[in-house]
């Protein structure tokens, strides 16, 4: 007789729980906010970095350049942080916090303490320290050291004063190849050369991205959503 796979006891399983729980938790205490965990964790980043660069903000809170232009666009609109040129080039856009979003932030520190103490509530003092120490193991590949592979950005693309996410890394990768986004500049052959030695096993194909960045993505981005198809 066949038997199903356990699901209810895998890692990844177990994983999205706690975090269908962290989130649920968040909600709970920061509700009244009206604000989601990034647009937190952005307004956090900014407290301690005022002035920081879009690109360095999105970095920071792991998160791609363009979901973090979306996230940052309504902190904008809710009047809780600015963007303004940087004087060594207006292309790129620094960031601060109003007033308001520098209040908004300190005021939401102590429930987000709350989310913290309420979501290892279950665990003894050593068991926070080791789930904490496990998780920050869990970010490194098979428990191995990350071996990060430095890539040049290609030239800015720049629309109406603001730059777009234009980047060598929003890549797709197919059984057999990774599509890379081309810019029409010099760094494009030394990208592609570099992740062709990242993925030996597939052929690197660039292709240009320069009218496709506009809508803020690129080929990874364009892969999330994949039209059905009927093929009978």
């Amino acid at each position: 007789m066949a038997t199903s796979f356990d699901f209810s006891q895998a890692p990844g399983y177990l994983i999205r729980r706690a975090h269908q729980t962290s989130m649920a938790i968040f909600s709970e205490e920061l509700g009244g906010y009206d604000i989601t965990s990034l647009q937190f964790a952005i307004l956090q980043t900014l407290v301690d970095e005022p002035g920081a660069d879009q690109i360095t903000v999105a970095q920071r809170v792991a998160l791609d350049a363009a979901t973090s232009g979306s996230v940052i666009m309504r902190l904008e609109d809710r009047g809780w942080l600015r963007r303004e040129p940087s004087p060594s080039d207006r292309r790129r856009k620094l960031l601060w916090l109003t007033a308001e979003g520098e209040k908004m932030a300190m005021d939401m520190k102590k429930p987000a303490r709350k989310v913290q103490q309420k979501l290892l509530a279950g665990l003894s003092e050593a068991e926070k320290g080791q789930f904490l120490e496990m998780l920050k193991k869990m970010r490194l590949l098979n428990s191995k050291q990350l071996d990060i592979v430095e890539i040049e950005m290609p030239k800015p693309v720049i629309d109406n004063g603001e730059r777009l996410p234009a980047s060598y890394a929003n890549f797709c990768m197919t059984n057999k190849h990774v599509i890379v986004p081309t810019y029409r500049c010099k760094n494009d052959d030394k990208a592609l050369s570099i992740l062709q030695e990242c993925f030996p096993e597939r052929e690197v194909v660039g292709i240009d991205s320069t009218e496709i960045i506009w809508g803020l993505g690129s080929f990874h981005c364009l892969s999330q959503q994949e039209p059905s198809a009927n093929f009978s």
